[in-house]
């Protein structure tokens, strides 16, 4: 079967190495650079790829306006691949990369939690997978952009069905495609930029950081609490890092239970915040340091 020359290979091809070349410069701790001084390489690329597959897919239901054969259409094209894809990474890849022995690495629910990808709620860490690399925890990032892709696909379409057979104008399905690819080219740019912070490790919230701090210091063994740091490893998996000066006159027991009184306080309000790390102060002076409260 002979397909079209409309070049959209090329451009595939050219928004694969935009996305390539961004990223890599992400994965060396530097900022990509910015093409035409508007937007960096990376986000533009996954721009392309997002308009690219609206057009397409528009021009799908044209061929045949069937609701159901259409779903079915785009649910085969992304899940037969996806569920490939992770049972190969949950399953192979993981086991040989992680840190951890295979038994404690298929006990771990963050196994089995990346099995949800396959019904697109995403989730990026595997445990003790690149758990050292700049970008921590971060396995196969980019699968952000299939549920974005197919809830777009979802609400133009449908509301350029909706308006064409109520309305009487066909006309409209034709504007539902332009705008198929203009919205996907927006949201794209919008949730790449979004997207990259959660990769590279955004904290919590400042109100969450917050209550953490109030939660912390409520506890009488606590003088005073130093910095709080706080990192995504995925949706629901936080990383938390504190320093606390206990009081100097608890022994080492009284600060021990102090420690896991925080932590667990901490954790029954925020139940995301899954690996806390205390730097005791007063166990410092002692010759004991970077408690971990894990």
């Amino acid at each position: 079967m002979n397909r079209p020359r409309n070049n959209l290979d090329a451009l595939r091809l050219f928004a694969a190495m935009l996305v390539l070349v961004g990223h890599s410069y992400i994965f060396m701790g530097v900022t990509d650079p910015i093409f035409l001084a508007a937007v960096p390489l990376g986000p533009l690329g996954v721009s392309i790829f997002f308009v690219i597959s609206g057009y397409l897919v528009s021009e799908s239901w044209d061929r045949d306006p069937d609701a159901v054969r259409f779903l079915a259409r785009r649910a085969l094209r992304i899940v037969p691949g996806l569920a490939v894809c992770i049972f190969l990474t949950a399953f192979l890849l993981g086991p040989a990369l992680t840190t951890l022995p295979l038994s404690a690495y298929f006990k771990h629910p963050t196994v089995w939690d990346y099995l949800y990808n396959i019904g697109l709620y995403i989730s990026y860490s595997l445990p003790g997978v690149f758990e050292k690399n700049r970008i921590a925890h971060s396995v196969n990032g980019s699968l952000w952009s299939l549920p974005v892709e197919f809830l777009l696909y979802l609400v133009v379409a449908l509301v350029g069905i909706y308006c064409g057979q109520v309305f009487g104008i066909p006309e409209l399905d034709g504007a539902a495609s332009v705008v198929i690819g203009a919205i996907l080219g927006m949201v794209a740019v919008f949730l790449a930029y979004e997207s990259k912070g959660l990769l590279i490790g955004e904290s919590v919230n400042t109100d969450v950081k917050e209550d953490i701090r109030r939660i912390a210091e409520a506890d009488t063994a606590i003088v005073r609490l130093g910095r709080l740091m706080t990192m995504h490893f995925g949706p629901h998996d936080v990383l938390l890092t504190m320093e606390i000066h206990f009081d100097p006159l608890l022994s080492a027991d009284s600060v021990a239970a102090a420690i896991d009184r925080v932590e667990k306080a901490i954790r029954s309000v925020h139940p995301d915040v899954k690996h806390v790390f205390i730097e005791a102060q007063s166990l410092t002076s002692q010759g004991a340091s970077n408690t971990d409260a894990a």
